[in-house]
């Protein structure tokens, strides 16, 4: 399901007069609701839109460009090492004084 639907009741406290989105937010009751509250849409059609609707090319790669760096950050985050667990020990010495040499129970 598309984040639009959800999108819904974020309409009274949308501050801007242009809305960026990308294609999952073409929709004509989308469109029409964000009209309905004097916000422009700067949403690309779908391919398969019968009426392709006319939108900014540039301010659209501008907010691409700005999801792009976003998407590298959270990548970048994903690949670091989890530091929140207190590493484990791969193993306990057990009590006797010979496995305390070895430090492992084998």
């Amino acid at each position: 399901m598309s984040d639009h639907k959800g999108a819904a009741l974020l309409f009274s406290s949308l501050p801007g007069p242009v809305l960026l989105g990308d294609k999952g937010y073409d929709s004509d009751w989308f469109r029409a609701a964000l009209a309905s509250q004097g916000i422009a849409a700067c949403i690309p059609p779908k391919a398969n839109r019968k009426v392709q609707y006319h939108y900014d090319r540039q301010l659209y790669r501008q907010r691409h460009k700005i999801e792009n760096v976003f998407g590298r950050i959270k990548d970048w985050r994903a690949s670091q090492p989890d530091t929140t667990d207190a590493p484990t020990p791969s193993c306990q010495p057990s009590p006797s004084p010979q496995q305390y040499a070895t430090g492992c129970d084998q």
